[in-house]
């Protein structure tokens, strides 16, 4: 799953492996992609889980629904992901 990243380091092309969308009662409120890829720490190649394509519902911009990202920690956990940026 690493082609898309060939030539630099961006999200176009990418799929998502997973997704979250949290709803409230006036429908979608914010939304999240995560794709695991290795990355080079000294010689080792590590795990890691890039969380991105991140929205939020303009009415709810500076509400804190940034912390909402710790609900993707038990789905991190279960990829065994050990580290998320």
């Amino acid at each position: 799953n690493a082609k898309p990243f060939e030539s630099g380091r961006s999200w176009a092309g990418a799929r998502p492996e997973l997704r979250a969308i949290a709803y409230d009662s006036q429908g979608v409120a914010a939304h999240m992609g995560a794709l695991r890829r290795f990355i080079k720490v000294n010689s080792a190649d590590v795990l890691v889980a890039e969380l991105g394509l991140y929205g939020v519902r303009p009415d709810l911009e500076g509400l804190g629904i940034s912390q909402s990202v710790r609900a993707m920690y038990p789905v991190l956990q279960e990829l065994r992901v050990p580290f998320a940026f």
